[in-house]
């Protein structure tokens, strides 16, 4: 999509509205009604803690459910869990399942994600500056009227084929690829061109150890490479 990147010049994060967005099928994240703020959406997570610095008082979004149309093909990238994931082939056999889910009360937080979700259509979208999306929910024939919105996305698992497909180029109706994997900040400092950009969703004391380790000796070979070449 063709933004008008030029308005944010000039602007502080102060300035900026973003909104956090998901389907109500995708059984993570938070299940918070509308109009929900900082403590009180995270405290509702289903499992991961998710993106929380979007919800710290410095910080100005919202965090939206959508309704799922299970026969859009426009927003049917959450199908890909069942037939691109293993692991999710063996707990479920057909997305149907995860359709249903959106119905069920889950073990951890008793909610219903359907009951707080709201139609996409019937968003004003032009409120926010920046929308980060779980998968695809709002569909391109919606994000291309809003072309001054920058759209960016995660892909919820990395088995997905969108997600291979994104690190060449963003899926329809979309700006910018968040990637859940740190090492692509590497690539980020090598490419002005790549729209993907390393973004945490989960934090994970362990594996950002590991990838912390990476990124030193990734940088510690480059400096003996430079200094003795």
């Amino acid at each position: 999509m063709t933004q008008n990147n030029h308005i944010y010049k000039g602007k502080n994060l102060e300035d900026l509205k973003f909104a956090l967005v998901k389907q109500d099928v995708y059984s993570n994240l938070y299940c918070s009604p509308p109009n929900s703020y900082g403590y009180d959406i995270i405290s509702k997570t289903m499992k991961h803690q998710g993106p929380i610095a979007l919800f710290t008082p410095i910080v100005n979004s919202s965090y939206i459910i959508v309704s799922t149309n299970k026969d859009d093909k426009e927003t049917a990238i959450w199908k890909e869990k069942v037939h691109d994931c293993h692991h999710f082939q063996m707990e479920e056999t057909l997305y149907e399942t995860r359709y249903q889910f959106r119905s069920v009360v889950s073990s951890e937080t008793v909610c219903r994600p359907s009951e707080l979700a709201q139609d996409p259509e019937g968003i004003d979208w032009s409120q926010f500056d920046v929308v980060i999306t779980m998968d695809n929910p709002v569909p391109a024939r919606i994000t291309q009227n809003y072309p001054q919105v920058i759209w960016a996305y995660f892909i919820t698992e990395g088995c997905m084929s969108s997600a291979k497909k994104s690190m060449v180029e963003p899926i329809t109706g979309y700006d910018l690829y968040l990637t859940q994997v740190l090492i692509y900040f590497i690539i980020n400092l090598f490419s002005f061109f790549f729209e993907c950009f390393s973004f945490f969703f989960t934090f994970d004391i362990i594996f950002l150890f590991l990838k912390l380790l990476i990124l030193f000796l990734f940088f510690s070979f480059l400096s003996f490479f430079f200094h003795f070449s």
